[in-house]
């Protein structure tokens, strides 16, 4: 549903059965604040790959950049972790086992810790993201089956389990009964100026 119309919104989480596992709030002030409140209710544990926000970008908008906190204090240029950047559709194209371009997976791979992250067309229009400092979000470009852009926003990103899921647990959020994962961001429509 188009961003502008929402102020609140209440409803069910279901899983890939249709089983109802949560259930989310969402606040949005029609000024940019949105903030949500997603509360695990089945009993059964949830073990949460991604955790977050999909957000419509105009056909046009094909520009994925962002500023983001990286662990290290300097990137290659090129580099797929690099501290910002602009990314386009294109390269979240090709095999995973057959690296042809030294950007492929760019605009689709998470950027950890963002400041920012924007969607815009050639001339500075489209929408935006704001993260603060103290709830930084991550944050990647998409492009739907159908083709269709979407700026993704997400409190959580988990890599997939493996040998080393025990060794890192760190990394992985698995939800109970009762808990609660929520946050707050600025987003909204980016025009030139």
């Amino acid at each position: 549903m188009p961003l502008a119309t929402v102020r609140e919104l209440e409803a069910d989480v279901a899983d890939e059965k249709g089983e109802q596992v949560g259930r989310v709030s969402v606040k949005h002030d029609g000024k940019g604040s949105f903030a949500y409140k997603l509360t695990w209710t089945t009993k059964t544990p949830g073990d949460v790959q991604e955790i977050g926000w999909s957000f419509a970008a105009p056909a046009s908008a094909d520009r994925f950049s962002w500023k983001r906190q990286g662990y290290w204090s300097w990137y290659p240029a090129d580099h797929i972790g690099r501290q910002r950047g602009t990314a386009r559709p294109d390269s979240a194209k090709g095999s995973p086992t057959r690296m042809d371009r030294p950007d492929q997976f760019d605009f689709n791979s998470t950027k950890y810790d963002c400041d920012w992250a924007t969607m815009l067309d050639e001339s500075g229009r489209g929408i935006g993201a704001t993260f603060d400092a103290k709830q930084r979000q991550h944050v990647r470009g998409d492009v739907g089956k159908d083709g269709a852009l979407r700026l993704v926003v997400n409190r959580q990103v988990s890599p997939p389990r493996d040998l080393s899921s025990g060794i890192v647990p760190d990394l992985y959020l698995k939800l109970e009964a009762g808990q609660e994962v929520s946050g707050t961001f600025q987003v909204g429509s980016v025009a030139p100026r």
